[in-house]
């Protein structure tokens, strides 16, 4: 059975690891008190996911407008799939949230096995020469960030 990815899944304990990027981030308007830690990060934001999620009709219009994206960027032959994959990697709350059925069991079972073997593949490859994006893949300067701030320093 597939496990849906959670908002925190990329937010690890990371003892001293964060670098400072919490402490520096300045909490966007109208959101006081953000946790400054990874455990706590990961705890409120599994708490958002929680009790936060709930059908709409605007979260309907964006995930049928951002299906409609994806759809138009993947090749013909993949495209029915968009919408079960999509299914598949998201929880049940924002599942219903966003107005998609459960995706087959057949696609349930394949999502996690091919990120799975892409995880297996990418470990066998040479490292690569310079980092790359998909602005770089595409001829884009690189995206302005903020200052002090560089993508390699995030750990």
């Amino acid at each position: 059975m597939a496990r849906p990815v959670r908002l925190a899944a990329d937010l690890r304990d990371r003892a001293d690891g964060d670098r400072g990027l919490l402490r520096r981030a300045r909490p966007p308007d109208g959101v006081p008190d953000l946790p400054r830690t990874y455990p706590a990060q990961a705890a409120y934001l599994a708490g958002c996911e929680r009790t936060r999620f709930a059908p709409s009709e605007a979260g309907r219009r964006a995930s049928a407008r951002t299906l409609a994206m994806v759809r138009a960027h993947v090749p013909w032959p993949f495209r029915p799939l968009v919408v079960p994959v999509f299914a598949t990697l998201l929880s049940p709350s924002a599942r219903a949230a966003v107005g998609l059925a459960d995706a087959p069991a057949a696609v349930r079972w394949a999502v996690p096995v091919a990120l799975a073997a892409r995880r297996r593949i990418v470990r066998l490859l040479p490292p690569r020469h310079r980092p790359t994006t998909p602005r770089t893949r595409r001829n884009l300067p690189p995206a302005r960030r903020a200052p002090g701030i560089e993508v390699a320093g995030l750990g």
